[in-house]
């Protein structure tokens, strides 16, 4: 069984989660799934980069979906990490694997040559709210919401989603949401930069998409890639070191009492 549905319309690819019984929650196979549709979505955006001269680009933005889930009467966009997978994982250097799949996963959408645009359609809670921070653009509706968990769950974020919280909102604001674990709802995620854009429901959301995407069309390739180089130097000057360290942490403190007497309630 596949998780993640690829497909492909006007050169613009679109990457839908779709795993509703366990609200598309991320673990190891749905992590390997990704970080293979983007080891294929480079490889086929390498010619390109190597040819100057060339103009045709095959894929020119990417589309980041998932299928909303329901809990109750909210929509769930992603609901962090499969907490049923990662209780099998008992040792240090399995959980620290789990997350560097994902760490490199983000990273790797971060040097993509073209705009990564998240669709969030309800919450985007632990690691799912770590995964749309690694998009260009992130475009919400009233439903969308941010909850970073991590701590409740006895665990910190492990995909680098602290050095990303820091160079978006800022260190303070960065604190009070990883410290304090409180829902972020889609006005403030606005007004904090979380979100680019907030519309009423999912069919508006839907057109959002399509008009972004068909103005990216009209731009100059070449000028978005460098503009996106430009935004990931101006923003990480050594954008390697605090991912790992990040990485390096979430090995150590994986599988903590905390953390286990979570997992055991799985």
């Amino acid at each position: 069984m596949t998780f993640v549905q690829v497909s492909e319309t006007g050169r613009i690819e679109t990457w839908t989660i779709n795993r509703p019984e366990r609200f598309n929650a991320l673990g190891t196979t749905l992590a390997r799934e990704l970080n293979e549709c983007v080891d294929d979505l480079h490889r086929r955006l390498v010619d390109w980069q190597a040819a100057p001269s060339s103009n045709v680009l095959p894929i020119r933005a990417l589309v980041l979906h998932a299928q909303p889930s329901r809990r109750g009467r909210s929509p769930v966009w992603i609901a962090g990490g499969d907490m049923k997978e990662l209780a099998m994982l008992t040792g240090e250097g399995q959980g620290r694997n789990y997350a560097a799949m994902l760490n490199r996963f983000c990273r790797c959408l971060e040097e993509l040559p073209i705009p990564v645009i998240a669709s969030i359609h309800g919450a985007a809670i632990g690691g799912g709210a770590e995964l749309a921070l690694a998009a260009d653009l992130r475009f919400g509706t009233k439903m969308t919401r941010f909850e970073f968990r991590q701590l409740r769950v006895g665990l910190a974020t492990g995909y680098g989603g602290t050095k990303r919280l820091v160079n978006l909102i800022g260190k303070a604001n960065a604190q009070r949401l990883l410290y304090l674990g409180s829902d972020i709802l889609a006005e403030e995620c606005l007004r904090l930069g979380l979100l680019h854009n907030v519309v009423a429901d999912e069919n508006q959301l839907t057109d959002l998409i399509a008009q972004t995407t068909r103005d990216i069309i009209n731009l100059e390739p070449r000028a978005i890639s460098a503009q996106k180089e430009m935004f990931r130097i101006a923003t990480d000057a050594h954008p390697g070191a605090a991912y790992a360290a990040e990485l390096e942490l979430f090995g150590k403190i994986w599988m903590n009492p905390s953390h286990k007497k979570f997992l055991a309630t799985f």
